[in-house]
């Protein structure tokens, strides 16, 4: 709809006028449908514009402002006439001309306002990332060692005191001796527990070594693990690729170990060593509702350095995961899970190929395929040593193949999209990384 004033305005050129001299320029709007002036509030639609023109020819607006809404869809024309002195010198008044002509446009009805549009239902919220399951922290923190290295200086300065007091007789080197003395004795007691921790690991795991009984070849008898006349397993046993029969392989009572620890799963052994012997692996298996449960704490109860090796808390007890993982320290004083370090060297594997993992279900021989060192920073990917889950045959495959790849030894073991895998894992370089061993589960007949 047009507005209630509608304003047109009309540029009239002009040429040959008088300088200085005043004209009145009349406009008058037409209808040209009637041929008639259009009229608002009963009286003509007429602009007069008085000027004195400056310079001969020129131009000069005349404004016309009227009601247009009683005239939409009309078309005006606008008449013009120039006077001097009272006296029509000029006139433009051609009804049917397009170029003095305008026509009210009949407006578009107003769209009628659209609905607000309702809001798209927002996404659901994507569920944040499962965290990455870190690596356990299987290292030594070396703190006898730093214990010890406090009481030699501090050994050290209580004997320079000693001296320097006889020699000088001054009253600061008597504190300088105090001052020693408390630190030597101070760093002498905590030395002495971190050795106790080391000490009970080693009696805790020696007193175990009952519940495994070891097999002995021609009819012999069998003894009690821990005996100093234990033979060693079959020779059979050393060589590679040979399995290991249900005879040869030492007998573990989990009745008893249960008795001592509900959470037992297994006994692992190094193949060719007699069990108790050192350094070797030969201890048993726990499995807690994490992996930190046993980080520091002993097969039989208490809490100490050795903690226990144990099966990762998301693998299946009974050793059916196609990979199954075991943790275990490297401690300073060679136990637990520190000879896994030396797979590191062809001649360790050579003459250790084998392990034997012993459970209340059945006995495998594990023929190590891999070892290397790998970063804890791996887990969570598809390569990671520490992976659990595989999609397919050929996904198990292609781990097993960059297992293979990453090897520091030659093995010649290379196990396939249906064997089962067991990985040994253990801290080392102050536990920023992992030296892992990797075997295949074959089952003992």
């Amino acid at each position: 709809m047009p507005d209630k004033e509608a304003v047109i305005i009309d540029t009239v050129a002009f040429e040959n006028l008088a300088v200085g001299e005043e004209y009145v320029l009349i406009g008058t709007l037409m209808d040209r449908e009637s041929g008639k002036p259009l009229t608002s509030g009963g009286k003509p639609v007429v602009a007069v514009t008085t000027f004195v023109p400056e310079e001969p020819s020129g131009t000069m607006e005349v404004r016309f402002t009227f009601d247009a809404r009683a005239i939409i869809g009309r078309t005006l024309v606008v008449f013009e006439s120039l006077e001097y002195d009272g006296v029509e010198i000029a006139v433009h008044a051609d009804i049917e001309d397009e170029g003095q002509s305008v026509t009210v446009d009949v407006p578009e009805p107003p769209e009628p306002p659209k609905p607000p549009t309702p809001p798209a239902p927002s996404a659901p919220p994507e569920a944040p990332p499962e965290p990455v399951k870190p690596v356990p922290q299987t290292g030594d923190d070396y703190m006898l060692i730093v214990w010890l290295a406090l009481a030699g200086v501090s050994l050290s300065g209580l004997f320079v005191g000693v001296v320097l007091a006889r020699k000088k007789k001054r009253r600061a080197y008597i504190a300088v001796i105090v001052l020693s003395a408390a630190l030597l004795a101070g760093s002498a007691f905590m030395a002495f527990s971190e050795w106790r921790q080391y000490a009970d690991g080693a009696d805790t795991y020696a007193a175990l070594e009952q519940y495994a009984v070891q097999p002995v070849p021609d009819g012999g008898a069998a003894s009690e693990v821990g005996e100093e006349e234990a033979p060693a397993l079959p020779d059979a046993l050393e060589e590679a690729g040979a399995s290991a029969s249900a005879s040869s392989l030492p007998s573990v009572d989990f009745d008893a170990l249960r008795e001592v620890n509900p959470d037992v799963v297994g006994w692992l052994t190094m193949e060719g060593t007699a069990l108790g012997s050192a350094p070797a692996i030969h201890y048993p298996i726990a499995q807690g509702p994490d992996n930190t449960r046993y980080l520091r704490s002993l097969f039989s109860g208490g809490q100490g350095k050795a903690g226990t090796p144990f099966l990762d808390f998301e693998n299946s007890p009974d050793f059916t995961d196609r990979n199954s993982i075991i943790y275990g320290h490297n401690l300073l004083d060679g136990s637990m899970f520190s000879c896994l370090t030396e797979y590191a060297k062809q001649d360790y594997f050579d003459a250790h190929p084998a392990m034997l993992l012993l459970t209340p279900g059945g006995s495998y021989r594990v023929e190590v395929f891999a070892a290397f060192t790998a970063s804890p920073g791996e887990a969570g990917t598809d390569a990671s040593p520490w992976r659990q889950e595989f999609d397919t045959d050929e996904d198990f495959a292609a781990w097993i193949a960059g297992a293979l790849g990453r090897s520091a030894i030659e093995t010649g073991v290379a196990p396939g999209a249906q064997d089962r895998v067991l990985t040994l894992s253990t801290c080392i370089n102050g536990g920023c990384d992992r030296f892992v061993v990797m075997g295949r589960l074959v089952p003992a007949e």
